[in-house]
């Protein structure tokens, strides 16, 4: 912010403050829900004529993490109803404690702009309430803006930034697709993250990423920077997202249009609740991918299905390869031997620069690991049949790169049919990873072939046969165990299905 407009913004709270000055307060108690019930209550308050700032703070005893209540606000038009889309200002979730809007700016998360007389409601997600419930102390000032955020958004726009060095890498080409490395994960200062737009841009062009997205909790506040950014980067696909965060689990959706969101109030462990988000996100052209479904933390384990069946991917490694990442792998391989397929991938779910101290390994530079899509060429469309259809793999760094296919011919998520097959012909191609990573080909679960890489490359042709096999992926790890990369399969049975060659 320049030091002009500062002093004209200070220049109009002081005069509003003085002249018009207002508030509403009111205290609450809340208590769990039943079974079946919302998680969410609504609170209306008044805004009245000629205000032109909105001022919250939120006040609750958390009693050590026994409550964690979550906040959002609608305007004027909302009903006070689940359901009801209609006038969604900006969501902060738990982070904040203070918040504002003006007609110009807003904190990270809420919407700028014109504030229209009349009835808005705070939103209140009950995320956690300790068995006696939780007595909630809200507060609005009109036309007066707390110093708190105010402070906070100013530290916020005036962080900086550093990045590695860019390093331009060569495009992936394989058996006739383009292997486009990318994030599908990572927040800002809109959702809980403390990187800007341009600095989570900046990290992905550093990585020499292909595609980035940018998936905040529940808003869509950020859809504004994304578009007036995306011209400064004509090398990279920007994707619009949201990671619809809701006490049952985590779904990101990917390719939303301007200002829109998909609906996050819906009750956990219901399959209909899945499926219904799923529906939505699909109704705007976009892709639902289930994230982290095994992370031990309230709310971000996958209850909406015994069998991630209804969305179109799901995030197998999030940030750093953990226990949690090698569950989600074995529960995908269990459904992979029971014929099911949903396209694996993995992100970083950065929340800020890598350089900065964290307790949970959030400080990841934006594409670390890599997930790269099979495509024809680089546009959302493309990229979504890519994800689809399984053409995926994912790596730690975007300099470790996999190919893997069949007979020469087909690629990682081709399906083939194998009724009239002894043997097929398996080549492996790895670059970039280093000296004594283990390369494993697995089949129905089990390990058909591993084999110690060398540093710099590890090129193979193995024979394979697939009678009664229903599908092959490979692994790379290093010498603890740990994920280097991973390759969704190549299907081995069913009707023989392969993307088209962009040659």
């Amino acid at each position: 912010m320049s030091k002009m407009k500062l002093i004209q913004l200070l220049l109009l709270l002081f005069l509003t403050a003085s002249a018009n000055a207002q508030s509403f307060k009111t205290k609450i108690t809340l208590q769990t829900p039943e079974s079946g019930q919302s998680r969410y209550k609504y609170i209306p308050f008044d805004v009245p004529e000629n205000t032109q700032t909105l001022s919250f703070r939120y006040k609750y005893d958390k009693k050590g993490g026994d409550n964690r209540l979550e906040f959002g606000v609608f305007e004027t038009g909302f009903s006070g109803r689940d359901g009801d889309k209609r006038g969604l200002r900006g969501w902060s979730g738990s982070v904040r404690d203070s918040a504002f809007i003006a007609e110009d700016r807003a904190t990270h998360g809420y919407s700028a702009g014109k504030i229209q007389p009349g009835k808005w409601y705070f939103i209140i997600g009950l995320a956690q309430v300790a068995t006696e419930g939780v007595e909630l102390e809200l507060r609005v000032n009109f036309n007066q803006i707390d110093e708190k955020p105010l402070k906070q958004f100013q530290a916020e726009q005036g962080k900086r930034f550093s990045f590695d060095k860019h390093r331009k890498r060569k495009k992936l080409r394989s058996n006739g697709l383009t292997w486009f490395r990318g994030d599908l994960h990572a927040h800002s200062f809109h959702g809980d993250g403390s990187w800007s737009v341009k600095a989570i841009l900046d990290s992905a062009k550093s990585n020499s990423l292909d595609f980035v997205a940018l998936t905040e909790h529940n808003t869509f506040t950020h859809y504004r920077e994304i578009d007036d950014q995306a011209a400064h980067y004509p090398d990279l696909l920007i994707l619009r997202g949201q990671e619809v965060t809701t006490y049952g689990g985590h779904i990101n959706v990917w390719g939303l249009p301007r200002g829109e969101w998909v609906d996050f109030r819906v009750l956990p462990d219901l399959e209909s609740s899945g499926k219904r988000i799923a529906k939505e996100a699909r109704s705007f052209g976009a892709l639902a991918s289930i994230n982290h479904p095994t992370m031990n933390c309230r709310g971000c384990k996958w209850t909406y299905d015994d069998h991630w069946g209804n969305l179109d991917s799901v995030e197998i490694w999030n940030a750093t390869w953990d226990r949690d990442d090698e569950e989600a792998l074995k529960t995908w391989d269990k459904f992979l031997k029971e014929g099911r397929s949903i396209t694996a991938i993995g992100s970083s779910d950065s929340h800020q620069p890598p350089y900065e101290p964290s307790t949970y390994p959030t400080n990841l530079a934006i594409g670390n690991p890599t997930v790269f899509v099979g495509a024809k060429q680089l546009d959302q469309e493309d990229l979504f049949k890519g994800i689809r259809s399984g053409s995926v793999f994912v790596t730690k760094k975007p300099q470790y790169t996999i190919e893997l296919s069949a007979n020469r011919i087909y690629n990682i998520g081709d399906k083939i049919e194998t009724s009239n097959l002894t043997k097929i012909k398996l080549s492996a191609l790895l670059k970039g990873f280093p000296a004594g990573s283990k390369m494993v080909l697995i089949s129905d679960g089990a390990v058909v072939q591993e084999e110690l890489t060398p540093k710099g490359k590890l090129a193979r042709d193995y024979e394979f046969r697939p009678v009664g096999r229903k599908y092959i992926r490979l692994e790379v790890r290093d010498a603890e165990g740990k994920m280097l990369g991973f390759t969704n399969p190549i299907y081995l049975s069913g009707k023989t299905s392969k993307r088209k060659s962009n040659l």
